[in-house]
């Protein structure tokens, strides 16, 4: 019998930043492994990025129109056109004015979602639902379609927290969207996390709901294109990704050791691809200047993951709120054979880098703590500037292995899970 899946990713390809990544990679393999996957989500208009991850037979995607400034919140304009320009002021004035306001809530107001999606698992009598926040919004409106198909399974996907915040900002709106979160994971059959720490977080409410961890990996077709891995390499440390949503406080005990401690690692060089804080760069705009620091725009998956196999190490940055090991880039960098320097406050992403090798942890508190693993990597790459992680660090890290543990969470009978933490072998 042919397995059949919905799935609700209000992110997917052509978007081309970090939230579509996780299920890109599953759907591509999961088809591979012969699951049918209808994908309900969103126009993000007519880019390429992913887009041949998901041409497969098996896999129909819908685009189901959602009312909001998301597109506009996620453009990048060319400034050399006055269109461009228009483009980029218009977004730049709406996130300094009203980025709070409940159009800028991506999937809100996405109630068309609940329709279509109800009419289409009907009609391919397909009894799994798979829904991945954030945005937490289309959780909201997943829970609605499996109201109305009462027959089929709820499965919440976090890949990141929903309001963990709660605590510290006991808000009237962060009470309310507390209290459905609650009812919503009450209302699934199993949610999945993708780390234990964010695992324990929803064993936490209470709500006797299985929660399953299966983590973010890396894609092994993207790892064998890349080329490069083991190689001499330049003494260059590289980070990928968004450097906001608290990760500005380890950054700049970086560049605060950077800028102290340079004698101790004088050949060492760092580039970062992506959101930079502009705050950061204009301080330390003498490590620009000299060449120390590099900062460069987004690019493709594919530029990126060539760049990471030519760099000699890699940075990660956890936010102190957030000690789980969210990061996607941390896997890639591991597949790449890249070593990482995790610049943390210490819990589940520190172990991680320590029990698999993966490289050096610092203290995002302790600037001294970090100049010393910076001086401890200038030495390691003058001794052997080819350096390559063992292939043994990175076993499970891949997409179709996740992809195949999905599978086994697909199998199992719903009367028999059990309401406790499971992570799937």
């Amino acid at each position: 019998m042919v397995k059949r899946i919905a799935l609700v990713a209000f992110k997917f390809p052509p978007y081309d930043q970090v939230g579509a990544r996780r299920w890109t990679k599953l759907v591509k393999y999961m088809a591979a492994q012969g699951v049918e996957v209808d994908v309900f989500t969103t126009d993000w208009g007519r880019g390429t990025v992913g887009m041949s991850d998901v041409r497969d037979p098996r896999i129909r995607i819908h685009r189901v129109p959602c009312p909001g400034l998301h597109r506009l919140w996620y453009a990048r304009f060319d400034r050399q056109t006055l269109a461009g320009r228009l483009g980029w002021f218009a977004e730049r004035v709406l996130t300094r004015f009203v980025r709070h306001w409940p159009i800028f809530e991506e999937a809100r107001f996405w109630r068309r979602l609940v329709g279509t999606a109800t009419q289409v698992m009907t009609e391919r009598a397909i009894e799994t639902l798979v829904v991945t926040g954030p945005p937490f919004w289309s959780v909201h409106w997943a829970a609605e379609v499996a109201r109305r198909r009462p027959s089929a399974r709820l499965i919440v996907d976090y890949r990141d927290p929903w309001n963990a915040l709660i605590a510290e900002r006991p808000t009237a709106a962060m009470r309310r969207e507390h209290a459905e979160q609650v009812e919503i994971l009450g209302e699934a059959d199993a949610a999945v996390a993708v780390t234990e720490g964010l695992a324990s977080m929803l064993n936490d409410l209470g709500t006797g709901t299985p929660v399953h961890v299966i983590r973010n990996g890396c894609d092994p077709d993207e790892i064998r294109d890349s080329g490069g891995v083991g190689t001499a390499r330049e003494p260059l440390l590289l980070h990928a990704g968004n450097l906001f949503a608290g990760r500005e406080q380890p950054l700049e005990r970086l560049l605060e050791a950077i800028a102290g401690h340079r004698a101790d690692f004088p050949d060492l060089r760092f580039v970062f691809y992506g959101g930079f804080p502009a705050h950061l760069a204009r301080s330390y705009q003498a490590l620009i200047d000299t060449g120390v620091i590099e900062i460069k725009a987004r690019v493709d998956p594919d530029t990126l993951m060539h760049a990471i196999s030519e760099a000699y190490a890699c940075l990660q940055f956890n936010a102190e709120r957030m000690p789980y090991a969210l990061s996607t880039k941390i896997y890639e960098y591991a597949c790449l054979g890249r070593p990482t320097l995790s610049i943390n406050y210490g819990g589940e992403i520190a172990e991680l880098v320590a029990t698999r090798n993966l490289g050096w942890n610092a203290s995002a508190e302790d600037v001294a703590d970090i100049a010393e693993r910076l001086a401890d990597i200038q030495r390691e790459w003058e001794r052997d500037p080819s350096r390559t992680l063992d292939v043994e660090t990175t076993t499970g890290f891949g997409y179709p292995q996740l992809a195949a543990q999905w599978q086994s969470l697909l199998d199992l009978p719903t009367d028999d899970r059990p309401p406790q933490t499971v992570t799937p072998s």
